[in-house]
């Protein structure tokens, strides 16, 4: 999750290594973690925040999709929004899952 949180910021995942240090490497982690997330996109990708609003506006789509949309349809729209990278392969492979249960 620190990995995760420093590529947020818009810094290496190498900076972990930072609290191997005693007292301040802790501490620098941790003003890294307190620090705003990069806006937009960084060389890691989107944002959490970003990435969250989007997954959770296909989440929404998916479950209040039209009672007549055929699943091709649906599919259509998760491959779309993959090719787009509102959602990654993961959750593009989840939800197809769930699509097709």
């Amino acid at each position: 999750m620190t990995i995760r949180r420093l590529h947020d910021s818009d810094k290496s995942g190498w900076w972990i290594l930072l609290g191997l240090v005693p007292l301040v490497g802790v501490v620098a982690l941790i003003v890294f973690g307190c620090l705003p997330s990069s806006s937009g996109r960084n060389r890691f990708g989107a944002a959490d925040e970003q990435h969250a609003a989007a997954s959770a506006a296909v989440a929404a789509t998916a479950q209040t999709a039209p009672q007549g949309a055929s699943i091709v349809d649906q599919m259509e729209k998760l491959t779309a929004l993959r090719a787009s990278g509102a959602i990654d392969d993961a959750e593009f492979q989840r939800m197809k899952a769930n699509l097709l249960h």
